[in-house]
């Protein structure tokens, strides 16, 4: 989780502690893209655990993907 908020603190340019944690959700995704074809260059199919996480910034809210440990994380959505 705390990935997930750098990276939205780096795309957005603001301090992590503007970051709030709206939800954090278990998925299982289907593979090291989150489902997405051509999420990333290598996308290994197998069952990845992980979670749907989003969080607020400026009263926006962003959706990010990550595996289990938090080394593979996707912007999802933006506003």
């Amino acid at each position: 989780m705390e990935a997930a908020r750098q990276s939205l603190s780096q795309t957005l340019g603001v301090p992590p502690d503007q970051i709030s944690t709206v939800s954090v959700e278990d998925e299982t995704w289907p593979d090291m893209c989150f489902g997405i074809p051509g999420a990333f260059a290598e996308c290994e199919q197998f069952m990845m655990p992980g979670y749907r996480i989003t969080l607020r910034a400026y009263g926006l809210d962003y959706l990010y993907y990550s595996n289990a440990d938090g080394t593979r994380i996707l912007l999802a959505n933006r506003p």
